[in-house]
């Protein structure tokens, strides 16, 4: 019984391998711009046996940099005349496929997006012999899974003239932006030398500033060293999606204005608010400059202040503040509110349904 099953299992190697030598696959996938999953079912497969043949066609799609598998799947049945058969993904389907990582989970749709990324599709032509799966022709192919556009620079505009020494950095998120499931951004800011093009600038200079932000925009911050009014500086953003390279915008410049100056000390003066149970605190004499980041875009938001010296947290003053996106810059008058030295509390609720406040204790002008 031994024996004939090792005849048997014989035979069957010898029919895989003469029927393998009488198929072969040529791949017509394009190695870049792949976007959508059935992009991928493009192929040829050249057949010059006399009979035909019921064939599957497997997929596994592995990321470059580790060599992980992310995605697998396999065709239905498809018959093979001698000769060359088109496969497209109207041949191929219904494809099963198998999700093999969280990065590409986020779109399961047959007809869905890939994730961004470079990886290696390698293909599988095979048929079954008495219930035995027999590999007829494999082949790879590098994959090169891009956006329909990186990101794109907003403001400053490019060769836009900026008044503050302290500007707020924006920009467009690549897209579409369904394709990625954690996206961030690395943004890189140099001073533009005599001689040097923008580009020749961002590669060969060090930065004035860097820094990795998971939101489109970067304040650049009154911490780092006071840019020159004098000077030409040039701003690039690289986007990447789990680590993953997901595209880059291009290199815009911009000058500061003689007028940056003169608002410089206004701009420093003014204390941010702390989101939840962050600590933020701050002292002021009639005045309460505040500052606070609308990274949801709001077009209002609505405050309150509550005396901390009063045993019930009793709204002393309430009202709404018209916001921009971004940075928002606020003078608020408190000596006509609150009458006495004490410690306050300012707290808003954005639609995020975040708290986000400031503690300061208030100076009478008029008693100091």
């Amino acid at each position: 019984m031994q024996q004939r099953r090792w005849i048997i299992t014989a035979l069957l190697l010898v029919a895989g391998l003469a029927s393998r030598a009488q198929l072969g696959i040529t791949l017509q996938v394009p190695p870049n711009g792949v976007l959508l999953k059935n992009q991928l079912w493009n192929l040829v497969i050249l057949s010059s046996s006399d009979n035909s043949l019921s064939v599957t066609i497997g997929l596994t799609l592995t990321r470059s940099k580790d060599n992980q598998p992310v995605l697998s799947a396999e065709t239905r049945t498809i018959l093979v005349a001698k000769g060359a058969k088109q496969v497209r993904y109207e041949d191929a389907a219904p494809v099963k496929y198998t999700y093999l990582s969280s990065a590409v989970n986020i779109d399961r749709d047959p007809n869905g997006f890939l994730p961004i990324g470079s990886f290696t599709a390698c293909y599988t032509v095979s048929t079954y012999q008495h219930e035995t799966r027999v590999l007829l022709a494999e082949d790879c192919v590098p994959v090169e899974v891009e956006p329909m556009s990186p990101p794109l620079l907003n403001l400053p505009a490019d060769g836009a003239i900026v008044e503050s020494l302290y500007p707020q950095l924006n920009w467009l998120p690549p897209a579409p932006l369904n394709l990625f499931s954690h996206l961030n951004y690395d943004l890189k800011l140099v001073e533009v030398l005599k001689g040097q093009s923008p580009m020749q600038a961002m590669d060969r200079n060090l930065p004035v500033y860097s820094v990795n932000s998971s939101s489109p925009f970067s304040n650049y911050p009154a911490s780092s060293r006071a840019l020159d009014t004098g000077r030409l500086y040039a701003w690039r953003v690289v986007a990447r999606n789990n680590n993953e390279f997901a595209g880059q915008s291009e290199t815009w410049t911009f000058r500061l204005s003689s007028k940056a100056l003169s608002t410089t000390v206004k701009d420093l003066s003014y204390y941010k608010l702390k989101k939840g149970n962050e600590s933020a605190y701050a002292i002021c004499t009639g005045l309460l400059k505040l500052e606070y980041n609308n990274e949801v875009n709001d077009s209002t938001v609505h405050y309150r202040i509550t005396d901390l010296e009063k045993p019930r947290a009793v709204p002393i003053k309430e009202g709404n503040w018209a916001l921009v996106y971004g940075q928002n810059l606020v003078d608020m008058p408190l000596d006509r509110v609150l009458v006495h030295k004490g410690r306050y509390l300012l707290q808003l609720v954005n639609s995020r349904n975040e708290t986000w406040g400031i503690n300061f204790t208030y100076m009478d002008p008029d008693k100091q």
